[in-house]
């Protein structure tokens, strides 16, 4: 019955000591999700302030084609003014012009993409700092988890231990026994 004991002892050191390897995994697998979505977030972050200069860039686009279209008005009324020598320089105000609002449709455009972008980033951040804030807590768990089954295996092992040591006492007082049944039995 001791061998018996002892052996499931045994069997109980081992599972404990394997649950114990596999909950620091467990642990060092959450660490590292957890630093991977903090810089997935870093990342986020950044995407978010590029996407601010390229609106600070189409604002100043746009307000070149106005300032160009502007400047293409005031030629096409002083190369008026010119007359006859002026329709040269009449043609050039017109396609100024036409630039100056191409510019500023692909600027539309450019802003549009851009209001779509920051809401889509703006979206993906919310649900990353959400991820980050639950795998964070998930982390904290885990490695309470983890501590928890490092305290189990240490009692395990140390149960196990003191079951070894009783065993060895049975086995003393069982070989004190018999020697008392062979004295009894000589006397």
């Amino acid at each position: 019955e001791g061998e018996t004991a002892e052996k499931l002892m045994q069997e109980s050191v081992d599972m404990s000591r394997n649950g114990k390897k596999d909950m620091e995994q467990i642990n060092n697998g959450m660490i590292n999700i957890n630093t991977s979505i903090i810089i997935l977030s870093e990342q986020f972050k950044s995407v978010s302030n590029i996407v601010t200069q390229i609106v600070d860039m189409v604002n100043l686009i746009v307000e070149i084609a106005s300032e160009t279209n502007l400047l293409a008005l005031n030629a096409s009324i002083e190369a008026a003014r010119a007359g006859e020598a002026g329709k040269g320089f009449s043609v050039v105000a017109q396609q100024i012009s036409k630039l100056a609002a191409n510019s500023s449709v692909a600027a539309d455009k450019i802003s549009n993409l851009t209001v779509e972008i920051r809401s889509t980033v703006d979206t993906a951040v919310m649900y990353m700092n959400a991820s980050v804030e639950e795998v964070q807590t998930n982390v904290g768990i885990v490695a309470g988890a983890s501590a928890t089954f490092g305290e189990l295996y240490q009692k395990v092992d140390e149960t196990n231990k003191r079951v070894k040591q009783m065993i060895e006492l049975v086995n003393e007082v069982d070989e004190v026994s018999k020697q008392v049944e062979e004295i009894t039995k000589g006397q």
